[in-house]
């Protein structure tokens, strides 16, 4: 019935079903382009977003690998200064300690000590950077840092023993209790 009365409004226009029919062709057609057009331009807005994006993260971890690099390279000059000036305290030490001697002749030890053999810069480094990672107090002594536990230490209530009753709001709730259970009447 819809059917005929569209074809008889299409035949007084003029227009008949195929040409009504081209016409919805033609403007899917159109549709089509425009939603290709519009897809072709968000994947265009797409890519360049991916761009700026990735650019940005670029830079953020340049920026952030260059912050590392110099935090490396000076905790490393710290390392280095500490190992020579704990070489040196080696040296002035060694030199500050006077040989024992008998009638003007050196220590009778036969091999010199640990203490006084040429270390390897490496072995001087690796054992100040020891030195420095150890906790030490206003004396230079080395402090033991036991490991607490934060949870327990901080942030657990202590206990105190006591228990706490309940006050006098709680006298009815006491009552029920004392008529439903008979021990509690005593």
């Amino acid at each position: 019935m819809i059917g005929g009365i569209f074809e008889t409004i299409g035949k007084t226009i003029g227009l008949g079903k195929e040409k009504y029919f081209l016409e919805l062709d033609d403007a899917a057609e159109k549709g089509v382009k425009n939603l290709k057009s519009t897809a072709s331009k968000a994947a265009k807005a797409t890519v360049e977003t991916a761009k700026d994006v990735s650019a940005e993260v670029v830079s953020k971890v340049q920026s952030a690998t260059d912050e590392t690099a110099d935090k490396a390279r000076a905790a490393a000059d710290k390392g280095k200064n500490k190992a020579k000036k704990a070489a040196n305290k080696e040296a002035d030490q060694r030199s500050a300690q006077p040989a024992s001697s008998e009638n003007g002749a050196a220590s009778d030890s036969p091999e010199p000590s640990a203490q006084s053999q040429p270390r390897s810069a490496e072995e001087i480094i690796v054992s100040a950077i020891a030195a420095a990672s150890k906790k030490t107090d206003s004396e230079g002594n080395a402090v033991d840092d036991s490991p607490t536990n934060f949870a327990t230490d901080y942030l657990m209530p202590a206990a105190n023993g006591s228990r706490r009753r309940p006050g006098p709001s709680f006298a009815s709730f006491k009552g029920m209790a004392k008529e439903v259970n008979p021990r509690l009447r005593g």
